[in-house]
């Protein structure tokens, strides 16, 4: 049985409840609905969060590291390790090449430079 079935098991009987005059039992119906409608919400809420957990750890089985930069299966991108390690935010780095730094990447946030 879903939420929703159970909510509208509720307002079916505080429907029913409304012909009746007892006050006690429609604000005992109007109570148990508002339980269902945060149960809900709190439902939603653990959906979305358990949601993010799995995309987070399908996330870190396909990240490797090569030298300091992390790099993710099936592309060619290199993401700067700080920015990883401090927020879990993969931050594409910028390449350089020049002579007297030789050949690396940097990260447009941090602005760290990491040589492969």
């Amino acid at each position: 049985m879903a939420y929703g079935d159970i909510r509208d098991a509720f307002v079916a009987a505080k429907n029913f409840a409304t012909g009746a005059n007892d006050l006690q039992l429609k604000s005992v119906l109007l109570d148990l609905q508002d339980m269902v409608f945060e149960l809900q919400d709190e439902n939603r809420m653990l959906r979305e969060e358990n949601h993010s957990l799995k995309n987070e750890k399908i996330l870190e089985s396909e990240l490797y590291k090569e030298g300091m930069v992390w790099r993710r299966v099936g592309n060619e991108y290199r993401y700067c390790p700080k920015c990883y390690g401090k927020d879990n935010k993969l931050i594409v780095c910028d390449e350089y090449n020049n002579s007297d730094f030789g050949h690396g990447y940097q990260c447009p946030v941090c602005y760290s430079s990491f040589q492969i």
